[in-house]
């Protein structure tokens, strides 16, 4: 959810469930993750293929957003930043 918006993305239901007992990852045990929604996948897919412009513009837009918040230039600006500030 850090990138994603309703704006440049389609955003599935999901429910929060607890993962299985038999995770081979230790370090997941006892946590929650999201089930998505199959049906509601399958709805977003039909959609997204019947609305290809509306489609295309949120890829589009979700672009944008990510050149112009996660570009390499713009995160190592900020983290220039802040190690300054930590070294001050």
């Amino acid at each position: 959810m850090d990138f994603l918006t309703e704006q440049n993305s389609y955003l599935i239901d999901y429910q929060m469930v607890p993962t299985p007992a038999d995770i081979d990852i230790e370090s997941f045990a006892g946590h929650r993750w999201a089930e998505p929604s199959v049906d509601h996948l399958r709805a977003l897919m039909r959609h997204a293929f019947s609305h290809s412009e509306e489609a295309r513009e949120k890829a589009r837009r979700g672009r944008q957003e990510i050149v112009e918040k996660y570009d390499w230039s713009v995160i190592m600006a900020r983290w220039a930043k802040e190690f300054e500030r930590l070294l001050g």
